[in-house]
């Protein structure tokens, strides 16, 4: 760091202290403003000495895409996601040397940035809707509308108004032609922006503010409630959250009116809107969150060990599971893909299966029959028992399946993490310390049940692999390893009281032809989804949204 820079970041920081001990709205605003100023200020004299060009790219890349394709010493990187504070933003404009600044397509405003030369608008990932056929929550391929493209261009006009001609914009994998620009191009709609955090939005709505006690009761004591497009689709949102068990319907019309939506579910219902803001949870999923928050009332230490295994890994999405070059080939086969010739696609499964089953271990294993989240933490108990014991973790690559690297570092760091907040010891032996008993076996399912209680598929014997989701009652495409074995299932137990499955997924994708696939299912014990079927009725889990 230069003496400038050095010079450039006290002042900064020195505003931000100025900015964080405001304690009137007029001293904030105040503050704010000067320290954006004093910002820019300094910019324009470190521009002075080396005058360096800034491209801005739309989109934050993963560690490995930037050791892959912004990596460079001398080069400055500043991200600026959603949640990124002025400091951050302000660092952003002072840096002098040459930069890239990379932005999280979700931020709200127009940042300024100087010395732009370059936009790139990289491709997002695929956003998350609301799909009303299916009643789900789906990742979807959506294009970029003229409004997302007017939007990053105009930080040509915020960076250097009177050269605005000559920042480049570019959109990979889209012809120049198709570029929307400020003069032509038809006006498309967004998708709605609240469609990835409505769940979210909706458990959030009902916490009180800030404190229903310090209000009368002529006051409104819930949170400020932003403008919706589509109100039926935040009564779906609540009315799920009631079924998970986050919230609870209001019990009066007093009660109603008062928070307008649901309450907080006693204390799992506030450890739940806890878990959202922590970094185990990077995407504030919400069913994640009322799992975890679920950890607290386990009965044993090794169902709080197991849960938070299975919740660190969730939070790694898709689990994080890689598989061999042939096991690669087996699942990319026409014949599983498509699952029309039956017989060959059990083949395929069958022989996936026997090579990945002796690889995990512990209670993974156990019940390595029932798929997804059993075989991910089958295969992460093999890869945490050989770090315990100091093992080379090279053994494991090359493997028909396994945790990648970077996930089991990640997943194993969350672990750590859960166990400290749960005042768990780290185990040395892995594998005892997660054995579990008949009831807190059932415990287990108990959680994931209620808490992707609104992504439930079921399969019927004479059907096969025909699978309809719970939710709507449309048909849905099983994909992806790993998953549950609903054949092979059938097969091993021919009693008539056991001609259906049902399995919860984690992942939901719609294709372009509008088909949705559900991803990592895990089977839900019979008994116990047909109890709670019958406690609350199927209504409970259908959709009510306007289908």
């Amino acid at each position: 760091m230069t003496a400038s820079m050095k010079i450039a970041r006290e002042n900064i920081e020195k505003a931000v202290t100025d900015l964080n001990n405001s304690s009137t709205p007029e001293d904030i605003l105040r503050n704010a403003t000067a320290a954006i100023d004093r910002a820019v200020a300094m910019e324009r004299v470190l521009v002075d000495e080396t005058k360096r060009p800034c491209v801005i790219v739309f989109g934050i890349p993963t560690a490995g895409q930037l050791d892959d394709t912004f990596k460079s010493d001398s080069v400055g990187r500043h991200f600026i996601t959603k949640d990124a504070t002025l400091l951050s933003w302000m660092e952003a404009i002072v840096d002098s040397s040459p930069k890239i600044v990379f932005i999280d397509p979700d931020v709200p405003a127009v940042l300024y940035i100087p010395r732009v030369v370059a936009i790139v608008s990289r491709n997002y990932p695929d956003p998350i809707i609301f799909d009303t056929r299916y009643g789900q929550f789906a990742r979807t391929a959506v294009k970029k509308s003229r409004m997302d493209v007017l939007m990053q261009q105009s930080y040509a006009l915020k960076s250097s108004p009177s050269e605005a001609g000559s920042v480049n914009f570019y959109m990979p994998g889209v012809e120049a032609s198709a570029v929307p620009n400020f003069d032509k191009g038809r006006l498309v709609s967004q998708y709605p922006a609240y469609n990835s955090e409505l769940m979210r939005l909706a458990l959030e709505l009902s916490c009180p503010w800030p404190d229903p006690g310090r209000h009368s009761d002529n006051e409104k004591s819930s949170l400020p409630q932003p403008p919706m497009l589509d109100y039926p689709l935040l009564d779906e949102a609540i009315r799920r959250l009631i079924t998970m068990g986050s919230l609870k319907a209001p019990l009066s019309v007093r009660d109603a009116i008062r928070y307008r939506r649901g309450l907080l579910n006693g204390p799992r219902g506030e450890r739940t809107l806890q878990f959202l803001n922590m970094p185990c949870n990077p995407e504030k999923d919400v069913s994640l969150a009322y799992f975890l928050a679920g950890i607290q009332d386990a009965q044993s230490d090794s169902l709080r060990r197991v849960m938070i295994r299975i919740g660190s890994l969730m939070s790694k999405g898709p689990f994080g599971v890689v598989y061999s070059d042939d096991i690669m080939n087996r699942l990319q086969d026409d014949a599983y893909k498509s699952q029309e010739d039956v017989e060959k696609y059990r083949e395929c499964v069958r022989a996936v299966r026997q090579a990945v089953a002796p690889l995990c271990q512990g209670i993974g294993a156990q019940q390595f029959g029932r798929g997804g989240v059993w075989i991910a933490l089958g295969l992460f108990l093999a890869m945490e028992k050989a770090k315990i014991e100091g093992l080379d973790m090279k053994m494991f690559e090359g493997r028909a399946a396994t945790i990648d690297r970077k996930s089991f570092r990640e997943a194993f760091a969350t672990v750590r993490f859960l166990e400290h907040i749960f005042g768990l010891e780290p185990s040395n032996d892995v594998i005892r310390d997660t054995t579990l008993n008949v009831d807190d076996l059932l415990a287990v399912y108990n959680n994931l049940m209620n808490s992707w209680m609104s992504q439930v598929v079921y399969f019927r014997r004479h059907r096969g692999l025909d699978a309809k989701d719970l939710t709507s009652f449309q048909h849905v495409k099983v994909a992806g390893f790993p998953s549950v074995d609903v054949l092979g299932r059938f097969e091993k137990d021919q009693r008539n009281c056991n001609d259906a499955i049902f399995a919860f997924y984690t992942t939901c994708i719609r294709g372009p032809n509008g088909q949705v696939e559900v991803f990592n299912l895990t089977e839900l014990p019979h008994p116990a989804f047909i109890r709670l079927i019958r406690d609350k009725g199927l209504e409970f889990n259908m959709t009510r949204y306007p289908l």
